[in-house]
């Protein structure tokens, strides 16, 4: 095995993912790597467009900043690595999924992310070994 990719989204409950994704990265001797999707700040930026009201001008920012700090203690609270490179992606996941994988190799996904029919329809269309932990 190459590599893991664990993606998440703002699903708040991914302790399990992250806890499976250092114990196979530990065994497995493999690189890791995560994927933020900010789904929610994407979302937000739709509907202000809709409304025509401003997005708070450090939405962005404050979104990478809350995921990576509870990341980085789920990851702290499960090894004592320091935390994986960890890519941000704005747009909804379907698309920002297919984006990211583009010229890059995985072995494995781990999904760390709120099960969905949009989430299902991702998984079929990228064709990589892929296992969602909820």
């Amino acid at each position: 095995m190459k590599g893991l990719l664990v993606i998440t989204d703002s699903y708040r409950e991914c302790e399990k993912a992250v806890k499976v994704s250092v114990e196979l990265k530990e065994k497995l001797g493999v690189e890791l790597e995560i994927l933020a999707i900010l789904e929610d700040v994407y979302n937000l930026e739709k509907s202000s467009v809709s409304l025509g009201m401003p997005v708070p001008p450090n939405v962005k920012e404050e979104s990478v900043n809350r995921m990576k700090k509870h990341l980085t203690y789920l990851w702290e609270k499960n090894t004592n690595t320091p935390l994986p490179e960890v890519h941000f992606q704005v747009g909804p996941i379907y698309e920002e999924v297919k984006r990211f994988l583009q010229n890059r190799s995985y072995d494995l996904l781990i999904w760390a992310c709120y099960p969905t029919h949009i989430l299902c329809k991702t998984i079929d269309d990228i064709n990589i070994s892929s296992f969602i932990i909820k």
